[in-house]
């Protein structure tokens, strides 16, 4: 299983673990909002992540009520329908998050090495 300790950014990391943190101490909100800052910040470094994969329509960025926002020309933001969210819901955004994130530096280091990366 995957854990936000495998994330090699600095910066990313953190933002999961808050996220972890903030379900285990019932606060599903809050880790909505880091996992949401969490995919911004790589879509700022990792543009790719906005593509949207072949066969889809939209983005598989979960809506559930923190919706991703893409328009030509501007820069990607999240859009939150609502205040609170539950912890099924908290789950659901850490665990795309989670796999994003680690797929992508995945993805780059393979890039980088010529090599595939091992996990």
């Amino acid at each position: 299983m995957a854990k936000p300790e495998q994330i090699q950014s600095d910066e990313l990391r953190p933002l999961l673990q808050e996220a972890h943190g903030a379900m285990r101490g019932g606060d599903p909100t809050t880790a909505v909002r880091r996992c949401a800052d969490a995919f911004l910040k790589l879509a700022a470094v990792q543009p790719r992540v906005l593509d949207i994969p072949e066969g889809m329509r939209i983005h598989p960025w979960p809506r559930l009520g923190a919706n991703l926002e893409i328009e030509e020309g501007q820069p990607p933001s999240i859009d939150f329908h609502r205040e609170e969210f539950s912890f099924s819901e908290a789950i659901t955004y850490y665990e795309y998050t989670l796999s994003t994130i680690l797929r992508t530096e995945r993805r780059a280091a393979e890039a980088a090495t010529g090599q595939p990366a091992t996990s």
